[in-house]
């Protein structure tokens, strides 16, 4: 008897590793805001994770954006700079929506270009002129 693979779940995920400057609020390079209270000063750390079940143009497709400050380990980079970790995971929420095997190739062919828009989306201007600067 032969086995049948039938997928439950198929992602593309991308982890992006960014170094800004030094004291600057997460809000200068990215969309996602983070929003304190008035009285909080000096973000230290953060982290948060969003999961939406449709995406505008590929409403079978759900994403995950994971936001954290992390440590740069280049030394090229560290000095001057904080590292913000933008995670961005497209995957199907349901399992119904997941391909069937043969059409995972058909899949990442959507995914790959809905998670650029999810990266163009999250990005500031600021950052895009900041990558464009960098070595």
């Amino acid at each position: 008897m032969r086995h049948r693979w039938i997928p439950k779940r198929v992602g593309l995920r991308y982890i992006n590793r960014i170094a800004v400057p030094d004291g600057t609020p997460p809000e200068d390079w990215l969309a996602l805001k983070l929003e304190a209270p008035s009285m909080l000063h000096s973000t230290w750390a953060f982290h948060l994770r969003q999961t939406w079940a449709n995406i505008e143009g590929d409403e079978d497709l759900s994403a995950s954006i994971n936001l954290a400050k992390v440590a740069i380990d280049d030394p090229r980079y560290s000095e001057g700079h904080q590292g913000i970790l933008l995670d961005i995971d497209v995957f199907n929420l349901w399992v119904r929506n997941a391909p069937a095997l043969s059409a995972v190739p058909e899949w990442f062919q959507r995914a790959h270009p809905a998670e650029n828009r999810i990266f163009e989306g999250c990005i500031t201007d600021n950052l895009r002129n900041l990558f464009e600067r960098m070595p």
